[in-house]
């Protein structure tokens, strides 16, 4: 009996060093839960998720007259009332940035012959030149 009250005073006794008790803290609040940074974390997914994805339109300057594409030359901009870009519905529509640009119907036999203008700063998410 007195073997197993040395050991269980010993050990009821024995202090750690103020350093691993530090340690122990900072290993305890490494894991805590923080609602600012999980709210952080929650909104970058939220964002990533939300983004709108690219949906090709391709450049024809005739509008109304699908499925047929019209190559030709004109302005690149987002103001309404410019509908040069075919989604595959009638009518066409104003560009949307960040989507995917296709150029050239392959079809208008005449190669080099048409100019699209930047009317301002654009975005998109791939541009696709066709041969014609």
């Amino acid at each position: 009996m007195k073997i197993l009250d040395l050991l269980n005073s010993t050990q009821t006794q024995t202090a750690l060093p103020a350093q691993s008790r530090l340690q122990q803290t900072h290993a305890r609040n490494r894991f805590k839960f923080r609602p600012a940074a999980a709210l952080a974390v929650l909104a970058a997914l939220l964002a990533l998720w939300a983004a709108p994805s690219a949906h090709a339109l391709t450049w024809d300057t005739v509008s109304g007259d699908n499925p047929t594409i019209t190559d030709g030359s004109g302005n690149w901009n987002t103001t309404a009332g410019n509908l040069v870009w075919n989604n595959g519905a009638d009518p066409n529509e104003i560009w949307s940035q960040n989507s995917a640009a296709i150029f050239g119907s392959g079809t208008d036999g005449t190669v080099d012959q048409w100019t699209v203008t930047l009317g301002e700063a654009i975005t998109a998410a791939s541009t696709t030149f066709n041969n014609t």
